[in-house]
């Protein structure tokens, strides 16, 4: 069973975080439907391998994207990640990110 695009748009958001904690740029390049080489990859500053997701919230925005709220807890603060997600073609992309400290 195919995942609803809700959870697409989650699942693309975890994608993303998880890519950048990692230290895989490419793979969170093409989330967001670009390369390396020309994404903006802010995240990368502040997340690495002992950073934790701890809440992913999905919202349906009315013209059928969704923007997805995550919260991140890595080694030099706690995060709120803000996603907005795209239908576009066969799946999904991140069109706008941006992450703000909360602590």
């Amino acid at each position: 069973m195919s995942p609803s695009p809700s959870e697409s748009a989650s699942n693309l958001a975890r994608t993303y975080l998880t890519a950048l904690m990692r230290g895989d740029r490419r793979s969170a390049a093409a989330a967001l439907g670009q390369s390396p080489e020309t994404s903006s990859l802010d995240e990368s500053q502040f997340l690495d391998s002992s950073a934790r997701i701890t809440s992913v919230h999905t919202l349906p925005n009315g013209d059928g994207s969704y923007k997805v709220e995550s919260e991140v807890t890595a080694s030099k603060g706690t995060y709120f990640v803000t996603m907005q997600v795209s239908h576009v073609g066969d799946g999904y992309v991140i069109t706008d990110h941006h992450a703000i400290r909360i602590q």
